[in-house]
């Protein structure tokens, strides 16, 4: 399967991410890494779409990332986020999506987002997010957890821990 990893928001420019206890952007870049290795290992091809440029306007930015998807002929592209509400209010994982056939998706990795031990919020539909609505490609958002809920944080850090002891 040919497959589209989009890292999420850029560093700078019109289309940084949420922050809180944790910043969007560099959660993005630690765990998408490891999706593409994970899906590459499963003998997937994968393209990271998420742009190189920096100072993008978010119009710009979320038009390189369909645009590359549509080039590379994806057959799923993945948007990796985290998520963000008010200050320890919300939390759990969700997967948003678009289509029927991203649902499956979206079910599927939220449910395994979930035995990570977030709260499972569930698959939401949302066909008004661009990445979502222009890419050809059947397509979900992830959104493994909370970036401004302390206990969520708390379960990404010991994953991520768990991950560097192995």
């Amino acid at each position: 399967m040919r497959i589209a990893i989009d890292l999420g928001h850029d560093l700078n420019g019109g289309d940084t991410g949420a922050g809180g206890y944790l910043i969007e952007t560099t959660v993005n870049r630690q765990y998408g890494p490891l999706v593409i290795a994970g899906l590459q290992k499963l003998g997937h091809t994968v393209c990271n779409v998420t742009p190189t440029q920096s100072g993008l306007t978010l119009a710009q930015s979320l038009a390189y990332r369909v645009n590359k998807s549509n080039a590379f002929k994806a057959d799923l592209f993945i948007s990796c986020h985290v998520n963000a509400f008010k200050t320890n209010v919300a939390q759990g994982c969700e997967v948003e999506y678009i289509s029927a056939k991203a649902k499956v998706y979206a079910d599927r990795i939220c449910t395994q987002m979930a035995a990570l031990g977030y709260v499972k919020r569930g698959s939401i539909s949302r066909p008004n997010l661009y990445v979502l609505k222009y890419t050809n490609a059947i397509a979900i958002l992830l959104e493994p957890f909370f970036c401004d809920t302390k206990t969520d944080c708390n379960k990404y850090k010991i994953g991520r821990a768990s991950c560097r002891e192995r």
